[in-house]
């Protein structure tokens, strides 16, 4: 009986490790070595120009920009969609100072019901982003989003990383700018200097 529970212990031990997820961790220790990928504004223009075609044939209604990556594309975006508005969120997940991930991705700003009706509810509404790596955030974002009732949504992201996601999102539309390895991306907002960044 002793043999038999220390079997069925170590068996339970090897699948725990076996099958449960490692913790996440900050996109920039997970670069693999890899150097930094810094992009810069003529960059993040040119990949929203790339797309903006195909984002203009599914006719979005509204834009919601996931803040902070994701307000400057949704900007720039405007611009190739006029005339539909722009609206914000902020989403909170990576801390960048301490490089540590929260739990989940924890809301900061929502859209009030006033908005919702207005520019959500029964409306096309294109997500835009900065980068897809756990899509952990889109999930969260996603699920709320559905509650306000829009017709459809599509999701647009600059960069999208070649990985394994911990997440599946049935968004109606997918538009990425472009497929990248599992490395840090500097986007020119992040950049502390921006000389120094705009060097690479």
């Amino acid at each position: 009986f002793f043999s038999f529970g220390i079997m069925a212990g170590l068996l339970a031990f090897g699948g725990y490790h076996r099958y449960r997820k490692e913790p996440i961790k900050h996109p920039k220790l997970e670069s693999h070595g890899n150097a930094i990928q810094k992009i810069g504004y003529n960059d993040v223009h040119k990949l929203v120009a790339k797309v903006a075609p195909a984002i203009k044939e599914w006719h979005p209604d509204t834009i919601l920009g996931i803040g902070g990556g994701g307000y400057i594309p949704a900007r720039i975006l405007r611009t190739f969609v006029p005339s539909t508005p722009v609206l914000a969120v902020t989403v909170n997940f990576y801390d960048d100072v301490n490089l540590e991930v929260r739990p989940e991705p924890t809301i900061i700003q929502w859209i009030d019901e006033g908005t919702a009706n207005e520019y959500i509810k029964g409306k096309r509404v294109l997500i835009a982003d900065d980068i897809d790596d756990t899509r952990n955030t889109l999930k969260k974002v996603y699920d709320l989003l559905i509650d306000l009732e829009p017709a459809s949504i599509g999701c647009f992201v600059l960069h999208s990383k070649e990985k394994e996601k911990m997440q599946d999102v049935p968004f109606a539309e997918w538009f990425v700018g472009a497929k990248v390895q599992d490395t840090w991306i500097e986007y020119p907002w992040d950049a502390l200097d921006i000389d120094k960044h705009s060097q690479h």
